[in-house]
């Protein structure tokens, strides 16, 4: 019998979650193995990816693998949303062709040694003392592995699973994909008085369109299917009524969409990435972007508990409270933004999207969820006076310890806390913001503040922080 392989990590699942972790975590030198049931990625309803995804490419050096994936940048979008009036808008998001992408990002691990499994399932995983034992099987062949964790990247688990909590009302999308050439170049997004649409061109000619929805209601509509109700729906709309009778590529698909986290998504020997640890509302079209942006912070969070033993729950700590975070800052973002859609002053399925959520008590969010206090206005004048004042702390403003990121691990650092900011913060466009703050006391006024912050930094940037901090109203002149 050959001899088991030895992995620091085994990560089951090889979409952008999984494959962003495999990835680092090469990069940080740990021997790790990626298992994917399918023979090749799959197509998958994230096919948007948003800006933001440009600096984690550039993280993991992918720009090269990923330059050939098929994709439709740029595209124009026409919104119904505060109106039945569509409004135009300029491109921003891209749209991808998601089986190249995973793709390329799998050739791409396999290239710098990542052991990648296709076609292939977990058939055993047993933990043993400290590690775990798994036999992966492909095909008939089987491989004994012993891995130090494992990272579950394998998706969404089905709800009223134990420990799968809904963080916003319940969300289904239904999609149908058509001949490009019969509907138009451009994203169109529409809301309607009980669900909302999107569409979009994508890479490979076809045009995807999709309703949101709850899932009560294309049960209880007078529909035969749900591709009829669905098909109806594009009839009521304003911008997609052509597709309602045009003839479709592909078969109905559906998927829960709704937000939602799992419990204790982090245990000891075993992580939770992606979609199986927590997902969010479609809305934002940013699902993709930011799965791959926690796998990163999972990551840091496992490399600190490896090279740093000590700081294990602290390590956890990070990993909770960025997954919490996201989780409570764009679930703010949606239902203001569902709270905005013309339909939301009458209608049942938009009150209810926008209608604050109860968290369950052990996943309550931490303070990035208070709403900040607006900044004040501060005109000419008050900069003149303000630079030849004596200069102090609002009686508001503390120090807290706060876990962050430094030199790839997470270490406890002091931050500023205030009631005008989401969060506490340690650093401003890069800058410790604790150090700066420690030489209010004995500063004259603010223009010696500002020079002495110069020894530090260039001249106009200590500047820019110190007029940041009186609007904020964290420090207080005279």
């Amino acid at each position: 019998m050959n001899a088991a392989l030895a992995v620091d990590a085994l990560i089951v699942g090889a979409g952008p979650a999984g494959l962003t972790a495999a990835l680092r975590l090469a990069q940080f030198g740990y021997r790790t193995a990626v298992v994917e049931r399918n023979a090749a990625p799959r197509g998958n309803v994230g096919e948007s990816l948003t800006p933001g995804i440009g600096n984690i490419v550039g993280l993991l050096d992918a720009n090269d693998a990923l330059a050939r994936v098929p994709r439709r940048a740029g595209l124009a979008a026409r919104v119904a949303w505060t109106s039945r009036d569509a409004v135009f808008h300029a491109g921003g998001n891209a749209i991808v062709d998601r089986a190249a992408f995973d793709g390329a990002l799998f050739d791409l691990a396999r290239e710098r040694g990542v052991r990648c499994f296709a076609s292939a399932q977990v058939a055993v995983l047993e933990r043993d003392g400290e590690h775990w034992r798994a036999v992966v099987q492909t095909g008939a062949a089987h491989e004994r592995i012993v891995a130090h964790t494992v990272f579950d990247a394998g998706g969404r688990p089905p709800a009223g699973r134990d420990g799968v909590v809904a963080t916003a009302p319940p969300l289904v999308a239904l999609w149908l994909d058509y001949d490009g050439a019969l509907a138009p170049a451009e994203t169109r997004i529409e809301a309607l008085t009980d669900a909302w649409l999107w569409g979009s061109p994508l890479p490979d000619g076809r045009y995807r369109a999709m309703a949101l929805c709850d899932p009560d209601t294309p049960r209880h509509a007078q529909a035969r299917s749900r591709e009829m109700w669905l098909r109806t729906t594009f009839a009521a709309s304003g911008l997609m009524t052509a597709l309602a009778t045009a003839p479709a590529v592909t078969a109905l698909n559906g998927c829960a969409a709704g937000a939602c986290l799992v419990r204790d998504a982090w245990q000891p020997g075993r992580v939770r990435l992606g979609d199986a640890a927590f997902a969010l509302d479609p809305l934002s079209a940013s699902g993709v972007e930011k799965a791959m942006r926690f796998s990163l912070q999972a990551v840091t969070a496992f490399h600190t508990s490896m090279r740093h033993p000590e700081r294990a729950a602290l390590a956890r700590t990070f990993y909770d409270a960025r997954r919490v975070e996201s989780i409570a800052r764009h679930g703010r973002w949606a239902r203001d933004y569902y709270a905005q859609a013309w339909p939301a002053r009458e209608h049942a399925f938009w009150q209810a999207q926008a209608a604050p959520f109860a968290w369950p008590d052990a996943e309550a969010p931490p303070a990035d969820e208070r709403e900040p206090v607006p900044d004040a206005a501060l005109a000419p004048t008050d900069v003149d006076a303000a630079l030849r004042a004596k200069i102090t702390l609002a009686r508001e403003s503390r120090l807290v310890e706060l876990p962050c990121v430094v030199d790839d691990v997470v270490e406890l650092r002091a931050a500023l806390d205030h009631p005008a900011l989401a969060r506490p913060l340690a650093w401003l466009s890069g800058v410790e913001l604790a150090p700066l703050l420690a030489g209010i006391a004995d500063a004259a006024n603010l223009a010696q503040l500002i020079e002495r912050w110069s020894q530090r930094m260039p001249r106009r940037e200590a500047a820019r922080i110190a007029g940041w901090l009186l609007q904020k109203g964290i420090v207080h002149a005279g």
